[in-house]
């Protein structure tokens, strides 16, 4: 599991731990985990994701990666935001995440 599978609020109590933890050692970098909530809920290519997994009854990171020509990081990311939307329901074993709207106005 990589940082982007993880829930935000996971990810904001994950970023305040290590500012804490940082202080109280007394370092004065900035922490390696850092949520950028902006870029996050902007991808330009979420629109044509959201098209594709309601016209192929299926998403998955792969299919995404294939059909967009992008990295795996980058489909992880979209599926997240799928699934945080409510297009595509939660994840079961390795099985592909199913549609749950069918028209890509919704």
């Amino acid at each position: 599991m990589n940082a982007y599978e993880l829930p935000t609020q996971t990810l904001n109590r994950l970023y305040d731990l290590e500012l804490r933890v940082r202080k109280l050692e007394g370092r004065k970098r900035k922490p390696f985990l850092v949520v950028d909530e902006k870029y996050s809920k902007q991808d330009g290519l979420y629109p044509q994701a959201k098209q594709l997994v309601i016209e192929m009854g299926y998403a998955t990171a792969s299919l995404l990666q294939r059909y967009l020509r992008i990295g795996y990081v980058r489909a992880g990311r979209l599926v997240n935001l799928l699934e945080e939307d409510g297009v595509i329901g939660h994840a079961e074993d390795a099985k592909p995440r199913r549609v749950l709207i069918e028209d890509p106005t919704d």
